[in-house]
């Protein structure tokens, strides 16, 4: 936990299967089971983990999987650095995604429709005594109450040089926007009536005024306009410059809106 510096080893065991669980299932979801193994996934350790893992959660089938996964990176140290290499996709020096562990992604994939992993582990996690149901308004407040529980918590950011973080103000601070950007730019632009095109043709960041904003800029039949996002307020311009890039002329502006965050 980045916050209160636990380690790995320091959480409840079922948090640590499905840590490890949940990353197998992610890694091999977005680039196969090269991807996995690139990742961190060639380590014994983890090997070892993920297999008592998944026998605990009762997906056998996917252990027996990836015991044959596992076995098959161990007849020879070529076969372990061409995948390492590789990071799940063809490589012009490693050659090409070995076809049997594409079969064995296959394999997989097939598995997951009939045996959704996700879910057997969400069910076997709510089996365990260390797993107790808190209430969406105070689940922040437990989580800092843990944070602040670590008695090695001050020494460990001492050693690495950082300081303590406020948890509950950093999800506040980070908090998501109800809307986007563009959602904010459009409910301007309709009380106009003006139809913004489906995104922006540009976009990028500046300061203004010592304020980081993100700007977008659209290109309707008609018209040129920018919309600059700050973290509390969208406005939409009229550009009466249409020469992006070669210093842009902000002409009326068509309203602003406030951004409003989600609850956390």
């Amino acid at each position: 936990m980045v916050f209160g510096r636990y380690t790995a080893g320091e959480l409840p065991m079922p948090l640590q299967y499905h840590r490890q669980v949940s990353r197998y299932l992610e890694l091999v979801s977005s680039g196969g089971h090269e991807q996995f193994l690139t990742n961190g996934g060639c380590s014994p350790a983890v090997h070892r983990m993920l297999d008592t893992a998944l026998e605990a959660i009762g997906a056998i089938s996917y252990q027996l999987l990836f015991r044959d996964i596992a076995m098959y990176l161990n007849v020879s140290d070529e076969i372990l650095t061409a995948v390492s290499a590789r990071d799940g996709v063809n490589h012009p020096a490693n050659g090409s995604v070995e076809r049997w562990l594409g079969r064995k992604n296959s394999a997989f994939f097939e598995l997951n429709k009939t045996q959704p992993l996700m879910l057997m582990l969400h069910v076997w996690l709510k089996q365990q005594p260390c797993i107790q149901p808190v209430d969406d308004l105070q689940w922040k407040f437990k989580m800092a109450d843990i944070i602040e529980d670590n008695p090695h918590r001050d020494a460990r950011l001492g050693e690495a040089g950082q300081q303590k973080r406020d948890f509950i103000r950093a999800l506040i601070e980070n908090a998501p926007m109800k809307k986007t950007c563009h959602e904010y730019a459009c409910a301007i632009a309709n009380e106009h009536c003006i139809a913004l095109p489906c995104q922006p043709r540009k976009t990028w960041q500046d300061v203004i005024d010592g304020v980081e904003c993100r700007f977008g800029y659209y290109v309707t039949e008609d018209n040129h306009f920018v919309a600059a996002c700050s973290s509390t307020a969208m406005a939409l311009y009229r550009l009466k410059k249409k020469l992006l890039g070669k210093g842009l002329i902000l002409g009326k502006k068509l309203g602003t809106l406030t951004i409003e965050y989600e609850d956390v």
